[in-house]
C-alpha cells in the first residue's frame, strides 16, 4: 500500500504500485516552457486516467434533474437518474447507430428518451 503527498498537500492511496517508483513527467513551467520532473507512479497513473472521471461528473451535471427536497431518498433518486441517462447517452455514443452519423447531443437524447418512456 502507498500513501503518497506530491507537490501540493493531496493525500492518496494506492495498492497497485511500489511507493518507490517514480517516473519522468513533462511540467509546464509558468513562461510557457516544459520540463521534465520526477514523479511517483502512482501520482502520474492518476493524472492519467482521471479526466474520465471529470468527464462523467460533467456529464450528468449539464442537464440536472435535482430539486430541492427534504427527504434524503429523493435526492439519491435524482441523483441515479442523472448517472442513468448519462451511461445511456455514453452507451448511444458507442452504438453503431451513432457512429454512421446519426448523432445527436444530450438535450435532444434526454428529449427523446422521455418521449419514448411517456410513449404508451
Amino acid at each position: 500500500m502507498t500513501a503518497s503527498i506530491w507537490k501540493r498537500v493531496v493525500p492518496l492511496i494506492s495498492t497497485a504500485d511500489d511507493p518507490t517508483r517514480n517516473v519522468e513527467v513533462n511540467r509546464r513551467q509558468k513562461d510557457g516552457s516544459s520540463r521534465t520532473v520526477a514523479c511517483p507512479k502512482t501520482i502520474s497513473e492518476y493524472n492519467k486516467y482521471m479526466g474520465g472521471v471529470d468527464r462523467a461528473d460533467q456529464l450528468h451535471m449539464e442537464y440536472p434533474t435535482y430539486r430541492m427536497c427534504r427527504r434524503w431518498w429523493v435526492y439519491i433518486f435524482y441523483f441515479l437518474l442523472d448517472v442513468s441517462i448519462s451511461n445511456a447517452f455514453i452507451c448511444y455514443k458507442e452504438s453503431e447507430n451513432h457512429k454512421k452519423g446519426n448523432s445527436k447531443d444530450l438535450m435532444i437524447f434526454r428529449i427523446n428518451l422521455a418521449k419514448q418512456l411517456l410513449d404508451k
